[in-house]
């Protein structure tokens, strides 16, 4: 018989992937504000102007079934819009088929959008150093104030996505809304504009710019100059959303000290330049209880999406209010372990084995020689024995012994690698496994700004409750006095 020359037998289980393929996708503002802002009985915007400062759009698309290797080879799931993953701006591969870019107007029709001298799909980016010109429909330049008054639109992208595993075609619909300010209630109006894009990426914006812009009854009034001319009312406050309500991005030196002791979270800033020709504005740091046009956003007051509120009080102590979302979306710090002598023990033991951390870090690997690998990271390790269950914090000693650690709660840092002269498993314990806790400075550096910023930050709710004690104690209505008067409270 046939079965009597089986020696030994091994089994594969077959996986059907194909109800397992997710897509998770939306729309980034690579650069510019959707928001328009007309007065009324005009035909033209104040702001912005997209003749002069484009609004760039592009999709953002990963599927769960697709995924590359970097130089490490670890897998990750790349933004298939993402120009950095097609360098050379040629192709999409297989994997997005068939876009079509269309503008939805407020009665619901939609016209497809074609190359024009309102649109085109060209943009240059910079990846690592280099210029890029992508020009294959992954993104949409408009590069004219396209709404109408009291109008709005919606900006469509729809393309087809080739899933492998069910080798078909899912068709795909994404969109972001265009929206004009005015309502036709009152000409006055406060507008928030991401002058640089509204989106922390691994090759694009290291930090988020957004203006604020009030308009009265007949044009732009600067707001810089007037919060210098030193009224008690006016004042132009940046808020972001917790759980439990709006707290202040304090405008204080010693607000802005707090919060930038660990790592750079935000800076309040004034507009020092406007070019009318390109539509560029300049802009510097300003340290005043006021506040003022402007916010600078670091990635440390980010957790992936934020909401972000100006609220600006006019001489007649008036409030307008605006909201922008900004979003960090760099990839995550990624770790993974090599041994030098593979997994695999012989004879119970192994010698001289050498285990390393490689780590790719903002999406790019790290490779042995960065000097990241000293400076932004540290190393714990771990091992772990099935037999006894016993689970220590290990690290070299000067003559790279293996020390064990069995106080958990302060465990002893070690080095990027980990080697191990000689490791005895017996027979009973099978298998030892260990892990690495990569601890990265800049991210633990902002968690610590937060904790510390936040524990001790003025709420919304406190800056009324100032204003109601300085109003009791005779005080003017003055924002900065309430402000000054919220922190030493919070101190209490």
């Amino acid at each position: 018989m046939a079965y009597e020359k089986i020696k030994a037998t091994a089994s594969v289980t077959v996986v059907n992937e194909t109800d397992a393929s997710m897509l998770t996708g939306n729309m980034l503002v690579v650069k510019g504000s959707k928001n328009q802002l007309y007065i009324t009985g005009q035909s033209n915007p104040f702001s912005p102007d997209w003749s002069k400062s484009n609004l760039v759009i592009r999709p953002f698309l990963q599927a769960s079934n697709i995924t590359r290797l970097d130089a490490a080879g670890i897998e990750y799931n790349p933004d298939l819009f993402d120009p950095k993953e097609y360098s050379n701006a040629l192709s999409f591969y297989d994997y997005i088929k068939d876009i079509h870019w269309y503008l939805r107007d407020s009665a619901g029709v939609e016209t497809e959008i074609h190359e024009s001298s309102d649109y085109s799909f060209s943009h240059t980016y910079t990846i690592n150093g280099s210029t890029v010109i992508c020009n294959d429909s992954r993104q949409l330049v408009i590069k004219k104030n396209i709404l109408s008054r009291n109008s709005t639109a919606d900006i469509v992208c729809k393309f087809s996505f080739y899933d492998p595993f069910a080798n078909i075609y899912v068709s795909q619909q994404l969109e972001t809304n265009l929206i004009n300010l005015a309502s036709g209630q009152s000409n006055s109006k406060l507008i928030t504009t991401c002058v640089n894009g509204n989106t922390i990426t691994n090759n694009g914006n290291t930090y988020i710019d957004i203006m604020a812009q009030f308009y009265g009854d007949s044009e732009e009034e600067n707001i810089g100059a007037a919060i210098e001319e030193g009224s008690a009312n006016v004042s132009c406050l940046w808020y972001i959303r917790r759980q439990d309500g709006w707290t202040l991005l304090d405008p204080t030196t010693e607000g802005q000290t707090v919060a930038n002791t660990e790592a750079m979270m935000y800076e309040i800033m004034k507009v020092s330049e406007y070019d009318d020709l390109t539509g560029t504005y300049t802009f510097e740091k300003f340290e005043g209880a006021r506040g003022n046009a402007g916010i600078r956003i670091y990635p440390a007051l980010i957790k992936g999406s934020e909401v972000i509120k100006c609220v600006y009080t006019d001489a007649t102590g008036a409030k307008y209010n605006s909201i922008q979302v900004v979003y960090d979306v760099t990839d995550d710090t990624r770790v993974e372990l090599y041994c030098s002598n593979g997994k695999r023990l012989r004879k119970g033991h192994v010698e001289n084995t050498t285990i390393k951390a490689v780590v790719t870090y903002k999406g790019t690997l790290l490779q042995d020689d960065s000097p990241l690998y000293d400076t932004e990271f540290d190393y714990y390790w771990y091992k772990y024995t099935i037999s006894d269950d016993k689970y220590v914090n290990v690290f070299n000693n000067s003559t790279n012994d293996v020390i064990e650690n069995e106080d958990l709660s302060n465990p002893i840092k070690g080095l990027r690698t980990l080697y191990v002269d000689y490791l005895d498993i017996s027979s009973d314990e099978k298998e030892a496994e260990f892990s690495l806790d990569l601890v990265e400075h800049e991210a633990a550096a902002a968690n610590a700004a937060q904790a510390m910023y936040f524990s001790r930050a003025i709420t919304e709710e406190d800056l009324g409750v100032a204003m109601l004690l300085n109003e009791e104690a005779g005080i003017e209505d003055d924002i900065e006095a309430a402000i000054y008067t919220a922190q030493e409270l919070n101190l209490e």
